[in-house]
């Protein structure tokens, strides 16, 4: 379970991950230095690596974009 969650009024990303979920950030965090930049999708957006509801089934951000500078 990997889901981003944007809070606070746009003030804040909340990220809700069981160890399954870490492991996919662990390995995109990983993979991003050599490509430069990853997408994480959820299955709305054509993806597996992120859920498309957070644990109380509250829609989630169904793309993240890590870049490096």
């Amino acid at each position: 379970m990997l889901s981003f969650e944007i809070v606070e009024s746009g003030k804040a990303i909340q990220i809700h991950a069981d160890v399954s979920g870490l492991l996919i950030l662990k390995k995109a965090l990983e993979q991003v230095s050599s490509a430069g930049h990853i997408h994480l999708l959820s299955s709305a957006n054509g993806g597996n690596e992120l859920n498309d509801k957070n644990p109380w089934g509250h829609a989630a951000v169904g793309e993240v974009i890590i870049t490096t500078g």
